[in-house]
C-alpha cells in the first residue's frame, strides 16, 4: 500500500514506543506533522507516543489533527498501573477476606508520606497544603500556574488545576503453578494491587483545552515550544507526579494486604499498564505479567479510596492466562469526561469547544487494543489501519 492510498483512509493510527519527545526528534514526527498539514483530508489521527513505561515516561496519548495538536495527557488513566508481590507462603486463610467492608481512604492513604513524595518529586521541598478531609492532593497554587494559562482559566480551574486522587482500586490474589518472565522462587501466590489517579488526564485535557479555546493559532504553535516552556514543564511535572503519586499507593496497599493476611511478601515489581483492551463490559487493564498458571483467582477488593468496599467474588479457577487482567467497570472517552468535568465541576467554563471536539472525534476509540509484543506496541484496532512503529526507525522509511 502506498503511503498516499494508506493516508487517504478514514482513521490512521500511530504507534511508537518512544517517548513523545524522543518522537519530536526523529523523520516520523516531520511525517506526521506534515501529514496533519495536509489540506487534502480533515481526517484525525491518534497518535500514542510514550506507551513505553521503560522510555521514563507514562502511558498517555496524543491527539493530533490537521487543526488542533494536544501534546499533553489525555485520558482518565494517568497513573493507571499495578504492583504485584510474590507471598511465599503456601496457604493462605481466605475466610479472613470474606464479607470484609474497609474504608480504603483509611488504609490506602498515608498522607504525610504521600506528600513528602510529591513535595520532592515536584516541589523541591517546598511547603505544600493539602486538605486532610478529602481524598486529593492539589500541587500548584496559583504562583505557580504560568500567567499564559491562568490568565484564561475560571477560579475553579485554578482550584482543580493539579489535583491527584488516588483513583480506584482492584486487588487480586492469584495461586500459581507458574510464573514466566518473573522471579519465581518461592512464590505460592500473587498479591496485584490496580489503581489509577482517576480524574487527572481529564482536568488537565480540559484545562489545556480552555486555556487556549480563545487562541487557536496559538493552540497549534504548542508542539513547537521547548520541554522547559512553562507550559510543557506545569503539565508534564503534573503528569510524572500523578504517575509517582499513583505507585506509592500501590505499594501501601500491598503492605496492608499482606499484613491483614499476616503472610511473608517480597517486592517483584511496579509499572503503568501496558495493555488496554476493549471488551463488551468496558475497558480491560492487563497487568503485563506474561504468562501466570493459575488454578485459583480471588479478586476480594474493589472500589475508590474513600468509599466503603468489600469483598466481590471468588473467581472460578481459570486455565492458563496470558497477563492478568482488571476491568475498570464502565468506560468513558477521555473528551465526554471531560466536557462532563466542565459542564459540571467547572461550571464557569465554557463547554461550547469540548462539545465541537468530541463531534470531531466521534468514532475514535482513544484505548483500544494496546499491546505489546517483541519490543513493538501493536494497536489492535478492527477495521482501522495499523501503522506499527519501531524504535529507532525512521516512519518515513517504513
Amino acid at each position: 500500500m502506498t503511503q498516499h492510498s494508506f493516508f487517504k483512509r478514514k482513521l490512521l493510527r500511530f504507534s511508537t514506543d518512544l517517548t513523545w519527545r524522543e518522537f519530536k526528534k526523529t523523520a516520523g514526527y516531520d511525517v506526521l506533522m506534515n501529514y496533519c498539514q495536509d489540506g487534502s483530508t480533515d481526517d484525525p489521527v491518534v497518535l500514542f507516543p510514550d506507551l513505553s513505561p521503560e522510555a521514563g515516561l507514562p502511558t498517555g496519548s496524543v491527539f493530533v489533527s490537521k487543526e488542533h495538536f494536544y501534546p499533553f495527557g489525555v485520558g482518565v488513566d494517568i497513573g493507571c498501573g499495578y504492583t504485584y508481590a510474590g507471598i511465599r507462603n503456601s496457604k493462605i486463610d481466605f475466610n479472613a477476606l470474606v464479607n470484609i467492608e474497609v474504608d480504603l481512604k483509611q488504609k490506602a492513604m498515608d498522607w504525610k508520606r504521600a506528600s513528602d513524595v510529591v513535595q520532592a518529586i515536584l516541589l523541591g521541598n517546598r511547603p505544600m497544603e493539602y486538605p486532610h478531609s478529602t481524598n486529593q492532593v492539589n500541587l500548584y497554587n496559583d504562583k505557580r500556574i504560568p500567567t499564559s494559562i491562568a490568565n484564561y482559566l475560571s477560579p475553579k480551574a485554578l482550584e482543580w488545576l493539579g489535583v491527584l486522587s488516588p483513583g480506584n482500586h482492584f486487588i487480586e490474589i492469584h495461586r500459581v503453578e507458574q510464573l514466566r518472565n518473573g522471579i519465581m522462587g518461592e512464590v505460592k501466590y500473587i498479591c496485584i494491587v490496580h489503581n489509577g489517579s482517576s480524574i487527572v488526564g481529564a482536568v488537565l485535557d480540559a484545562l489545556l483545552l480552555q486555556a487556549w479555546r480563545d487562541r487557536p493559532n496559538e493552540l497549534k504553535q504548542i508542539s513547537r515550544l521547548s520541554e522547559y516552556h512553562p507550559v510543557n514543564t506545569l503539565f508534564w511535572s503534573i503528569k510524572e507526579a500523578a504517575v509517582q503519586y499513583a505507585q506509592l499507593q500501590r505499594h501501601k496497599m500491598i503492605e496492608w494486604v499482606c499484613d491483614m493476611l499476616d503472610v511473608d511478601f517480597f517486592y517483584l515489581g511496579d509499572n503503568t499498564h501496558t495493555d488496554i483492551i476493549r471488551t463488551p463490559r468496558g475497558f480491560v487493564h492487563y497487568s503485563g505479567v506474561s504468562q501466570v498458571t493459575s488454578s485459583e483467582q480471588i479478586l476480594f477488593l474493589a472500589g475508590s479510596v474513600g468509599s466503603k468496599s468489600q469483598l466481590i467474588s471468588v473467581q472460578e479457577p481459570t486455565k492458563t492466562i496470558n497477563g492478568i487482567s482488571h476491568g475498570t467497570g464502565s468506560a468513558f472517552s477521555s473528551y465526554e469526561l471531560a466536557d462532563g468535568l466542565i459542564s459540571g465541576i467547572t461550571t464557569n467554563l465554557d463547554p461550547v469547544n469540548l462539545a465541537e471536539l468530541n463531534k470531531q472525534y466521534r468514532g475514535v476509540d482513544i484505548a483500544s487494543g494496546v499491546l505489546i509484543k517483541n519490543d513493538l506496541i501493536n494497536i489492535v484496532a478492527d477495521l482501522y489501519p495499523v501503522f506499527v512503529y519501531k524504535r529507532g526507525e525512521k516512519l518515513a522509511n517504513l
